[in-house]
């Protein structure tokens, strides 16, 4: 891996530079009630150029260029805070989350790395590369719009409970058939869904519960998993 730490660590802890936008800390979104609902933390988004540290091959091909080294990330949004150790990364190139930064680790900086192809690209009908065509703010929260064959798909992501867990809802229109979503294997012990269940690294949503998918990744340990004990919001 390059040297990459002391870029972005710089970087990220100046999140005023290049298009910044403040997000309000504000109610959760209401669709997941499936979920723990925290506090949203208050975010501020930014685009950023960043040394591209991918390092598996798959999710390294959008970003080939006929060298042996790919193209950087040229406008990545990070949603950092100072009420949190993580800092999302989303890329409009691969349209997909393509890391967790983790501001006070020891050893690696990223507590994710995207791996493997784009999450929607295990649903039926897809095919190609994604489209991506702009970005906007939902109460607070980035939501990332692009096309992947015959979905229109809206990302959103965001942190709750100062940083101790991240959400990601995939909005889709006109769904058709069940959505399948695909995420790096090493991941899937931390994830919770908000419908849907997981059969290895793939987490299928029949068409009735799929237009709206809320996803709970929990990066500290400790972290709630479930709603078990919570009363739905």
């Amino acid at each position: 891996m390059r040297l990459l730490v002391p870029l972005i660590a710089v970087a990220l802890s100046a999140l005023s530079a290049l298009l910044p936008v403040q997000a309000q800390e504000d109610a959760p979104v209401s669709s997941e009630s499936a979920l723990p609902v925290g506090l949203s933390v208050k975010l501020d988004i930014s685009r950023r150029l960043l040394k591209n540290f991918l390092t598996d091959e798959t999710a390294l091909i959008p970003y080939r260029n006929g060298t042996e080294t790919p193209n950087d990330f040229s406008g990545a949004f990070s949603l950092g805070s100072p009420k949190a150790r993580h800092v999302p990364i989303w890329d409009p190139v691969s349209c997909r989350l393509v890391g967790i930064l983790d501001l006070k680790a020891t050893d690696s900086p990223y507590l994710f790395l995207a791996e493997g192809p784009m999450p929607t690209s295990r649903t039926s009908g897809v095919s190609g590369e994604p489209n991506y065509f702009g970005m906007r703010l939902d109460r607070g929260r980035p939501e990332f719009l692009y096309t992947h064959g015959p979905l229109t798909v809206a990302e959103m992501i965001w942190l709750e409970d100062d940083g101790e867990i991240m959400k990601q809802r995939f909005s889709f229109r006109k769904v058709k058939g069940d959505i399948s979503l695909v995420f790096p294997a090493s991941w899937v012990d931390r994830i919770t869904a908000s419908s849907g269940s997981f059969e290895d690294n793939v987490l299928t949503v029949p068409r009735e519960s799929a237009a709206e998918i809320t996803l709970l990744y929990r990066l500290l340990e400790g972290a709630p998993e479930s709603d078990a004990d919570k009363d739905p919001q």
